[in-house]
């Protein structure tokens, strides 16, 4: 069974029931405090080192303990910006980073490092701007990282999947849609 590290309960279950391969690795950075770039404060930025930290830990760690696959969760935030998404997108950028870094160093060993990199899941502000008319759900994001985790992806290394419908891919109109911190 796969070892999921630092993801929202929901998409972990799904991602747990999906992925039921040994030598995986799914790691995130959780749900970040979503707030515009000038109102976030410096706990803010600091919860989200802390979850990076913990998502690279756990990344070298599997790396070091014989995993086949990492698998980093990010967040489209970090392929198409949205207002009060900067923590998403910031850390979405690292792992980003990481993955492509651990790719190239981790493939001679036969690990393969790739990044899934899910929409707003059960978010219905972005449908608008979403080709496929949906929000995305933790069962799409667990969809792919089955597909990563599997034998059949032994040669991709290195990938960025956006799990998104079209979102990245699109602009909505006025910029990019807007995301307002809860309450």
């Amino acid at each position: 069974m796969a070892r999921v590290v630092g993801l929202p309960d929901e998409l972990a279950t799904a991602i747990a029931e999906r992925v039921s391969r040994d030598g995986v690795l799914v790691a995130g950075t959780g749900a970040l405090p979503t707030d515009r770039f000038l109102d976030l404060r410096q706990e803010d930025w600091e919860a989200a080192v802390a979850a990076l930290k913990k998502a690279f830990l756990a990344a070298q760690d599997a790396a070091r303990t014989g995993v086949e696959r990492i698998i980093l969760v990010s967040s489209t935030a970090a392929i198409r910006p949205v207002h009060g998404a900067a923590l998403a997108a910031t850390a979405g950028a690292f792992l980003h980073t990481l993955a492509q870094v651990a790719a190239v160093e981790l493939a001679p060993r036969g690990i393969t490092v790739n990044v899934v990199a899910p929409g707003f899941i059960d978010d219905e502000r972005f449908v608008d701007a979403t080709p496929a008319g949906r929000s995305p759900q933790p069962r799409d994001v667990a969809d792919v990282c089955e597909l990563l985790a599997s034998e059949e992806a032994a040669y991709i290394t290195g990938a960025l999947v956006p799990v998104d419908g079209g979102l990245s891919l699109t602009k909505s109109p006025g910029g990019s849609p807007l995301l307002k911190a809860p309450g």
